[in-house]
């Protein structure tokens, strides 16, 4: 269970979900956020900054970016 939900942590869980599943589609990685941020409340009883995905998603979207220019 994930008790602490940081940016690093969140920005983890998208880069994986890239890698491994090779979702490649901004829509697709911010359904992903949403169902994570739901399973995060549900489990510690309290809400994800919604700051933090915003974020995360801003910058895995980036990443994602630089990866199709190189090749990736």
């Amino acid at each position: 269970m994930i008790s602490d939900c940081s940016r690093g942590t969140t920005l983890a869980f998208l880069q994986h979900i890239h890698d491994v599943d090779r979702v490649k589609k901004r829509s697709a990685m911010q359904n992903y956020i949403a169902q994570f941020k739901m399973l995060f409340n549900r489990e510690n009883g309290r809400h994800m900054d919604t700051n933090i995905g915003k974020e995360a998603l801003k910058v895995c979207t980036l990443i994602m970016a630089a990866r199709s220019i190189q090749g990736y």
